[in-house]
């Protein structure tokens, strides 16, 4: 327990820090920026992602400017000023030797930056969970965690200055040196990848790159046995409808003619953006060409003009008993109540947290998706929840990731174009009889289900490193920084590819796949053990700090004699 003495000393240290007004205004503002730069990055990006990992370089270089000016400015008060005024002394008079004095002064300081490093985290928690993004449980456990890091910089700025300023005792020499390490780390985020920047091939050598489709595939494939293969056969009954549909919509090849619409900006509304089961009931009804025709005519054209013919005939004869019509058509759920108050919600209209969990989107529809039996064929417990999985996965990793630009046809310079059906969903919303999540399900399933039978290309040669890449990951101290901002959290293929693939600066990719002997899916490690660099920051931090109290522990006859 401290003595009397030592606890005075301890309020009057934490009392003189908490209330200098230099300390009070530089919190106030830093803390007001760090709640505001997640709400902007939250609600004005696209990329939520790349966005978040923006917004982390900004919070951790004002923090470490924070930690820096708290550390530089107290322990050099404390070790320099303190002594030379005469305070020290006054305290050794009173019966308090320098360890209590040590121990008194600085653990204030100490409850201080760790007080600070925590609320920052916190705050990061709670604007995350304020608003509706995509990939918030993702967010917190894998990039909110980084804020850790600063407790390994607040370890080595405390050693260092402690050590300059104990053994010193100058401030001519203590000060410019923790400044001039503060500017360093605070360009952590350049000085970290810059030599990926300059290399920028070191992970485009190879084509064992992991990516979310990849292990999709895999699983997907992995349920498909000689008894077992309905997903097999939805994927040739999606093929066959694709082909027909292709055939039975017709139009003059690229090039040829000019026109505003042409016979793929149709199917594409079908196969790849999930319109299948709108459009399928509108040819059950025998109504679609009038329908395409109508929506033709608010542009000033029309299916003559534009020469696409449409055999809904034949169209109409694909769709009976073909088997990935009847399984989507079983899963998707009717539109219900506020038709555009949905749409608005969907993916899309914009990418956001609402796509997945709001009312009639993605979540409800898979919660609908049971099983599937037509009588002659019917989806194994095991194909549905892979399925299901996968689905999930690939929303999560590859939909939620990214704005929905290339559904509502924005190109690179942010203009949308203007006769894209769902920028005008106004003019068909309310005749549309299933929710948008049913539609966003076809389009992620449909992919899922065309693809997933082609087989992994693997080049065994390259399920390596490059020394270069992995070198720059093992030995630059601002790469070991770098690595706890953004790899504190969860170590998998997801996390690792995703927080690499939207780096603000890029860096080597860090999983690699191949298949090992009994033909499953395998991953490289990392080529760096976060753990190690924290333990490295704390352990070299602690040990300056030691000698640093060591050294401030010395009475001043100690010193001379040293001297």
């Amino acid at each position: 327990m401290m003595s009397q003495n030592s606890r005075v000393i301890f309020k009057f240290s934490l009392l003189r820090i908490i209330k200098n007004k230099l300390f009070i205004i530089l919190t106030a503002i830093i803390l007001s920026l760090i709640v505001l730069i997640p709400i902007l990055a939250m609600t004005l990006g696209e990329n939520i992602i790349n966005d978040v990992e923006m917004a982390m370089i900004f919070i951790i270089v004002l923090s470490i400017f924070w930690i820096s000016f708290v550390n530089i400015n107290n322990i050099v008060t404390i070790a320099i000023t303190d002594e030379k005024s005469g305070i020290q002394s006054l305290e050794n008079r009173r019966g308090v030797k320098n360890s209590s004095i040590f121990f008194a002064k600085f653990a204030p300081l100490k409850i201080i930056t760790l007080s600070y490093i925590l609320l920052v985290y916190l705050i990061f928690i709670l604007v995350s969970l304020m608003f509706p993004i995509p990939l918030k449980g993702f967010i917190i456990r894998n990039l909110a965690v980084g804020i850790f890091s600063l407790i390994a910089y607040d370890f080595l700025i405390f050693g260092v200055v402690l050590l300059l300023s104990s053994t010193t005792r100058s401030m001519k020499k203590a000060l410019p040196f923790g400044w001039i390490l503060m500017t360093l780390f605070m360009f952590f985020s350049i000085f970290g990848p810059i030599f990926f920047a300059f290399n920028p091939d070191l992970g485009d050598w190879s084509s064992n790159i992991y990516e979310p489709s990849i292990k999709n595939n895999f699983d997907l494939r992995q349920t498909q046995t000689s008894e077992t293969n309905f997903l097999t056969q939805l994927s040739e009954s999606l093929n066959d409808l694709e082909n027909s549909f292709k055939e039975n919509i017709a139009g003059p090849i690229d090039g040829d003619f000019e026109t505003i619409f042409r016979d793929h900006d149709i199917t594409k509304l079908i196969f790849n953006d999930g319109m299948i089961t709108y459009f399928g009931e509108l040819i059950e009804q025998g109504s679609f060409e009038k329908s395409v025709e109508k929506y033709f005519k608010k542009f000033n054209t029309s299916l003559e003009k534009t020469r696409i013919l449409i055999n809904e005939a034949e169209l109409k004869k694909a769709l009976e008993d073909n088997l990935y019509y009847e399984f989507v058509k079983s899963i998707n759920i009717k539109a219900e109540w506020n038709k555009e108050k949905h749409f608005k919600n969907s993916y899309f209209y914009k990418s956001s947290g609402n796509n997945y969990n709001k009312p009639q989107q993605l979540k409800e529809v898979l919660d609908n998706f049971k099983n599937f039996d037509n009588g002659t064929v019917k989806i194994s417990e095991n194909e549905t929840e892979v399925l299901k999985s996968t689905v999930v996965n690939s929303y999560r990793f590859e939909y939620s990731l990214r704005s929905n630009d290339d559904v509502i046809g924005k190109n690179w310079t942010g203009k949308i174009d203007s006769k894209n059906f769902f920028y005008n969903y106004n003019f068909w919303i309310d005749s549309s009889p299933y929710s948008p999540g049913s539609y966003l399900f076809n389009k992620i399933s449909s992919r899922l289900i065309k693809n997933f039978k082609y087989p992994l290309k693997i080049e065994e040669e390259k399920f390596r490193w490059k020394i270069a890449a992995a070198l720059n990951y093992q030995i630059n101290p601002f790469m070991w920084f770098y690595e706890m901002v953004y790899f504190s959290g969860v170590n998998n293929p997801e996390t690792n590819h995703f927080i690499a693939e939207n780096s603000p600066l890029p860096i080597a990719p860090l999983t690699f796949y191949n298949l090992d002997k009994e033909g499953n899916l395998i991953y490289t490690k990392r080529p760096f053990a976060v753990w190690a660099n924290y333990l490295g920051f704390i352990a070299f931090g602690t040990t300056l700090a030691t000698f640093g109290y060591l050294s401030f522990c010395k009475t001043k006859d100690e010193r001379k004699r040293l001297d």
